[in-house]
C-alpha cells in the first residue's frame, strides 16, 4: 500500500482512481462496508482504489476541539491495508476544508485525485461549513466525469454503528459491544 502525506506529496493516478472519503478512525463495520464497496468499484472499473483520510480529525484542525481516538493513524493505515487498499492519502484537510463543495469536487477530487467513482457514507458532507451533501456530490458527476456510491449505514441492535457510538461505548467501558460494532475485538496500544 503507498501512502501520502500530503495533498502535494500525492502523484496523480493516470488511469484514475476510486477514491473513499472520510476518517475512518476505527474501521467499524460501517466502514467496511464502504471500503468493500470501494475495492469492488475499483475492481470493476479498473481503478486504483484510494483512501483519503484524516489526521488530525477534522474536528482538531477546525474547531481546536480534542478528539479521543479509536485508533492511531498507525492502526488505521494497518487496518486499511489488511483490506486491500491500495493506496491512502493522510492529510490534514487544511489546504481545501475551506473550499466550496463544488470547488472540492472539481479541484480536489476529480483534478488532483482524478476520482472516476467517489464512494462515501449516505450521510456524508464536504466542502467549506460542510454545507455540501451527497446530493450535491451527485451533481457533480455529470460536470466533473465520476460515479457516486452512496453506501447506507450499518445498524446494530437498532443503531447506527459510528465513530462516536464506539466512543461513547468505550468510554462507558463497555468494550464487548463497542467490539461487536468493530467486527473484531477493540485494541489499544501504548506504554
Amino acid at each position: 500500500m503507498r501512502v501520502f502525506n500530503a495533498l502535494e506529496e500525492f502523484s496523480t493516478i493516470p488511469k484514475g482512481a476510486a477514491v473513499a472519503i472520510g476518517n475512518f478512525d476505527g474501521l467499524h463495520l460501517g466502514h467496511q462496508k464502504i471500503l468493500e464497496t470501494l475495492c469492488a468499484s475499483a475492481r470493476e472499473k479498473k481503478l486504483i482504489s484510494l483512501v483519503l483520510t484524516f489526521s488530525p480529525h477534522p474536528e482538531k484542525v477546525l474547531h481546536k476541539k480534542p478528539v479521543l481516538l479509536v485508533q492511531t493513524i498507525e492502526q488505521r493505515l494497518e487496518g486499511l491495508s489488511k483490506l486491500g487498499i491500495q493506496t491512502v492519502l493522510v492529510t490534514s484537510g487544511k489546504e481545501f476544508f475551506s473550499l466550496p463543495g463544488r470547488d472540492f469536487a472539481r479541484d480536489v477530487l476529480a483534478g488532483r485525485l482524478r476520482a472516476r467513482a467517489v464512494v462515501v457514507g449516505d450521510s456524508f458532507r464536504f466542502g467549506r461549513h460542510r454545507e455540501s451533501d451527497i446530493k450535491e456530490l451527485e451533481s457533480c458527476w455529470r460536470l466533473f466525469g465520476f460515479a457516486v456510491l452512496a453506501v447506507p449505514p450499518v445498524h446494530r441492535k437498532g443503531a447506527v454503528v459510528s465513530s462516536s457510538l464506539l466512543r461513547t461505548l468505550l468510554a462507558a467501558g463497555r468494550v464487548a459491544e463497542a467490539g461487536r460494532m468493530l467486527g473484531r475485538p477493540y485494541e489499544i496500544e501504548g506504554i
